[in-house]
Order: C-alpha cells, then sequence, then structure tokens
C-alpha cells in the first residue's frame, strides 16, 4: 500500500511540478493543490482501474466528448477487442507512441499522466471555438490587472506541459 501513495505523491511532484508553483498566498497555493490531488487520482485511479477492471464500460472513466476524440484520434488495431476500458486507455496511450504489443506490460502512470494531458488539451481545443480562443490567447486571471498577453508567455507554455486548465490557475507568477 505504501508504494501506491509514493507512486501518487511522484505524480503530484514531476507530472504536476507542484514545487514549482509561484502563488504566494496560501488561499491560492490551497486550491492550486486540491486541483492537482483531483488531477493526480484521476490518472492513478485510471491507471490501477485498467489493471483490476479493464472489462469495466469506457464512460466510468472518460466522458463522452474523450471518447469521441479518442475515436477520431486514434485507428484500432486490426483484432481490437470490443470497446471496454482497457481498449480506451490504451488508446490514451498510443497517443505518445505506446506500441501496445502482446508483451508489453499495461501503461504506467507518467504515459497516462503525459498523454492524459495531451487528449484534453486537444479535448479543449476542439471543442467551442470561443473556449479554444480563451485558452489560445494568455491574459492576466485577473481583468483588473490586465496587461499585453506577450508578458504572460509562461501561460502557453505552462499549457503545452501541463494542461491549459493547470495553466491558467498557476499563472504567471503574479498570485
Amino acid at each position: 500500500m505504501s508504494w501506491k501513495i509514493e507512486v501518487f505523491h511522484k505524480m503530484l511532484k514531476s507530472g504536476c511540478k507542484a514545487e514549482e508553483s509561484k502563488l504566494r498566498t496560501a488561499q491560492r497555493l490551497t486550491n492550486l493543490i486540491s486541483l492537482f490531488y483531483i488531477l493526480s487520482w484521476r490518472v492513478f485511479w485510471m491507471t490501477m482501474l485498467n489493471r483490476s477492471a479493464p472489462d469495466a464500460p469506457p464512460t466510468l472513466a472518460l466522458t463522452a466528448t474523450e471518447i469521441g476524440v479518442l475515436d477520431r484520434l486514434v485507428n484500432d488495431k486490426p483484432k481490437a477487442r470490443r470497446k471496454a476500458l482497457s481498449h480506451y486507455l490504451i488508446k490514451i496511450a498510443r497517443l505518445g507512441g505506446y506500441l501496445a504489443r502482446a508483451s508489453d506490460p499495461p501503461p504506467g502512470n507518467t504515459v497516462m499522466w503525459r498523454e492524459l494531458s495531451r487528449l484534453t488539451d486537444i479535448a479543449l481545443g476542439g471543442g467551442h471555438p470561443r473556449r479554444a480562443v480563451a485558452f489560445a490567447q494568455p491574459t492576466h486571471p485577473d481583468p483588473s490587472r490586465s496587461r499585453p498577453a506577450s508578458r504572460y508567455a509562461c501561460h502557453t507554455s505552462r499549457a503545452k506541459m501541463q494542461g491549459a486548465a493547470t495553466a491558467r490557475l498557476q499563472g504567471c507568477g503574479c498570485g
């Protein structure tokens, strides 16, 4: 059991990069860590669910949008099983190059973290055009302190690494 806790905290440190936060107030830091806990738990839960209940329905862990994006992006292998949860989690891993050979172990937490982040970015970008534009144009989270977008280039770089939602919360260090 203790190794699971260690893996979970590794996702907080390495995946979320929680220690690199530049927020200054306790309230903002608490909100950010709360969001990171939810994201880390989801990745860890999906990885463990893939190992313990691979035949579960995909809607147990994925939204309809995520399932639709995966169906459009990742081609099914010729001998694809019925569309179970494990089928879609392997599709997520294949976004980043996981080969899914018969001898390969199931995708781990790091692979799932990276590719679920990529899937979220793709789903957000392919959604409603106004939402896609809002995430593509970095602005200050507080409209009263708005400055030119080029000043906040860190929003864009963090969006590529961690997903647009966490980048908007972390911001540019102005917190």
